[in-house]
């Protein structure tokens, strides 16, 4: 079968594609062929050598943890109707880079109906840690929130359940991109991590910080929490002294509320999120799919940083699932682009005029059938645009076939104008036509329609 092994520790470059022979299930366990696997920091540290000794792993091994696949067989003393199942488990730091992995059955959660195992995969590690930080935190409806950093897979999970939890979410992230992906997560105000004076642009203090970042990131956070507040770290760094919280009166967590181990929670939480996203009330963000083979620039993009939401590695044929899941990109540039009221990112995001192009934007309106017409539509439309607190996609269903694709979700856009400070809000239905080209999915047909009864 084929795998990657890094051969020593060092750089992306000792990551290298070998072959194995398949692994066979022992008693009490199963094989699971790999659809895709989540790329976390802790593989860049074990790669490195810096965390290696710590989890007892030593070169040639095959990187990865998190997984979601099919199940293809099962030992002695396991159920066979788990053949044929879709699920996710993880593998213990490593093993997961490869087409096939064994795990102990009991290790297994199935993957509901109508959640693709590309998000699935995102959700084995972001999913149930958010959870665990959101249930930890208690959060009381209304209040403050501030999620840092909010560009990450797993931050954007947190916007998008302390929401649900019914919070108020302001984010911290860095760069346009993660900006606005924070902001079509659902959180109501954003400001640039990178600017030296980020808390200030928060405004009022918060009632929960759920911090990434430690070190003087979290310390400058952790001074904006209102008394009787909670600080969240799992960054596992440097924070704020326990003496100054209890002055405070902040209650200080850390990373032992997302250390779950073979506990039971792990299990429950990884349920519970699965059917969150299978429900529609929560969606991971994947910035990119990399191909087995170049998981070595899977881990170098990771390392650069600036990525938006989680980074996969997929053991599947391309092919295969590249449509579907490019597409759903597709949407997720279209939410922030609105969420940036960025005219040129959406226009950027259809064909040449050497495609026939069909906009139709509302029932009564007439088509738009040229790039120069819809670049000019998105400015006079998002011109007036102060502020944007929604740009959320709800209902989202994909249909790919070769070089054709169709979407169709429910969008919601909500803000205020720049020179009323009126509030403006829309609620439209969207079928969109894509095609294929130059090895990216391009709109070529839009319509826009009430979104009738909910």
């Amino acid at each position: 079968m084929r795998a990657v092994q890094a051969q020593e520790f060092g750089g992306p470059e000792v990551l290298k594609r070998v072959e194995l022979d398949p692994p066979e299930p022992a008693v009490g366990a199963a094989v699971v062929a790999v659809h895709a696997v989540d790329v976390l920091g802790l593989d860049i540290a074990i790669r490195s050598g810096d965390a290696a000794e710590s989890f007892g792993v030593a070169p040639p091994y095959v990187p990865g943890d998190g997984v979601a696949g099919t199940v293809v067989a099962v030992g002695d003393g396991v159920d066979r109707q788990l053949v044929g199942r879709r699920v996710v488990t993880t593998t213990g730091t490593q093993g997961a880079y490869a087409e096939r992995v064994a795990v102990s059955a009991e290790d297994l959660v199935t993957v509901p109906d109508g959640l693709r195992l590309a998000a699935a995969a995102a959700l084995v590690h972001d999913g149930r840690t958010a959870l665990a930080l959101i249930e930890a935190a208690a959060i009381r409806p209304g209040e403050r929130v501030l999620v840092v950093p909010a560009g990450s897979g797993l931050g954007l999970m947190l916007v998008q359940l302390a929401r649900l939890a019914g919070g108020t979410v302001v984010a911290a992230a860095r760069g346009a991109e993660q900006l606005a992906a924070a902001t079509a997560a659902g959180a109501t105000r954003v400001v640039d991590a990178a600017s030296s004076d980020w808390t200030v642009q928060l405004g009022e203090s918060v009632d929960v910080v759920l911090d990434g970042v430690g070190e003087a990131t979290g310390c400058a956070a952790f001074e904006v929490i209102a008394s009787g507040g909670r600080y969240l770290s799992y960054s596992g760094k440097p924070g704020p002294e326990p003496d100054e919280a209890r002055r405070r009166d902040v209650t200080l967590f850390g990373t032992e509320v997302v250390h779950l181990g073979s506990s039971g929670a792990t299990r429950r939480l990884t349920e519970r999120v699965l059917g969150e996203a299978a429900a529609g009330r929560v969606r991971p963000v994947i910035g990119s799919i990399f191909p087995l083979e170049d998981a070595a620039e899977a881990h170098a993009a990771f390392e650069r940083g600036g990525l938006v939401g989680r980074t996969l590695i997929t053991a599947a044929e391309v092919d295969a699932m590249a449509g579907h899941d490019e597409l759903i990109g597709l949407v997720e540039r279209f939410s922030q682009g609105f969420a940036a009221a960025d005219a040129e990112l959406l226009t950027g995001l259809w064909a040449g005029d050497e495609e026939v192009l069909v906009y139709v934007a509302g029932e009564r309106a007439r088509p738009l059938r040229t790039r120069g017409e819809i670049a000019r539509y998105y400015r006079e439309t998002l011109d007036p645009v102060g502020s944007v607190d929604t740009a959320e996609v709800t209902d989202l269903s994909v249909e790919a076939a070769g070089d054709r694709g169709r979407v169709f979700f429910r969008f919601r856009f909500a803000g205020r104008e720049a020179a009323s400070d009126e509030r403006f809000e829309v609620d439209i239905r969207i079928t969109a036509i894509a095609r294929r080209r130059d090895d990216q999915w391009v709109l070529v047909h839009y319509h826009e329609s009430s979104p009738g009864p909910v």
